[in-house]
């Protein structure tokens, strides 16, 4: 949404104008590749709304605030909070229940899931929201509250998934990016479907433990290593994936239905092996 910002003489700055059209361009042709409520299980009323963007943008809107603002006035509102949460698109975002609290986990293009506490989420969208009802002035008695004087959100953990090999080489040489997700609760893991084809298996409590005793949220490579598992079995990128509790099964689905049953015929029962492991393995992978 394009927002009009106040300007003066006294304080033009050719740089900071630059950057301002550049990102009112870029805002025109953002993208939002996905968006959930937040329950009122967490606490927060059931009024928060949660997008991720192509920019790798993670905003949260109040979207009972949105949603009367325009059946009033059909008027448009903006977010109550906002952060840089992946370089490159953030593609997915998957609410889970752990130890207790609430995360939101987001995968993007730059191979990164990253958890964020639900909670901080909330108080920065409720401290940015009330900032925003009080905005503050400057000596022409402009309102001076910006996108980045708002109060941001720090990961709780991140890990980078690793590339799988596939019959197409794709990805090779290059870190694919984590494109798709779905959450097992009751064992506490969180499946990552990737552009090269892989399925990862992140054991959530092994993510947070590592990233406790690390100086920030990226974990270890020997915490990476014990909190993740690969799969492999898709020649081109995963794109859809759902967990069944009942039934203790993943599934999954790619790019290329038609080149997969190629690869099936001429690998033998790839197909039915990792849907096979995956089904044996998610109950006691750790």
């Amino acid at each position: 949404m394009y927002t009009a910002q106040p300007w003066s003489i006294k304080g033009f700055d050719e740089e900071e104008c630059k950057q301002q059209i550049l990102h009112n361009l870029q805002e025109q042709y953002n993208t939002i590749y996905s968006c959930l409520f937040v329950p009122a299980a967490t606490g927060s009323n059931e009024r928060l709304l949660i997008a991720t963007y192509s920019n790798g943008d993670i905003r949260v809107f109040n979207h009972q605030r949105v949603c009367r603002a325009w059946l009033e006035t059909r008027t448009e509102q903006g977010h109550d909070a906002s952060w840089q949460g992946h370089t490159g698109a953030a593609y997915a975002a998957a609410l889970m229940q752990t130890g207790g609290q609430w995360l939101l986990a987001t995968a993007g293009d730059d191979g990164y899931v990253r958890l964020w506490h639900e909670a901080d989420i909330t108080a920065a969208a409720t401290t940015n929201s009330e900032a925003s009802a009080q905005p503050a002035a400057d000596a022409d008695g402009m309102d001076m509250n910006t996108d980045s004087q708002q109060q941001s959100v720090v990961a709780a953990a991140a890990v980078q998934i690793p590339h799988v090999s596939n019959p197409l080489g794709i990805s090779e040489g290059n870190q694919p990016a984590a494109q798709v997700l779905a959450v097992n609760e009751q064992h506490q893991q969180l499946f990552v479907g990737a552009s090269d084809g892989g399925v990862h298996v992140v054991d959530v409590p092994h993510l947070l433990a590592g990233a406790a005793g690390a100086a920030g949220p990226n974990i270890p490579q020997q915490s990476a290593t014990a909190a993740i598992r690969s799969l492999s079995g898709h020649a081109a990128g995963v794109l859809g994936l759902d967990y069944s509790a009942a039934t203790q099964q993943l599934a999954s689905g790619s790019e290329v239905w038609d080149l997969w049953n190629g690869c099936r015929s001429a690998f033998g029962d790839t197909y039915q092996m990792v849907f096979q492991a995956v089904h044996c393995i998610v109950p006691s992978l750790y």
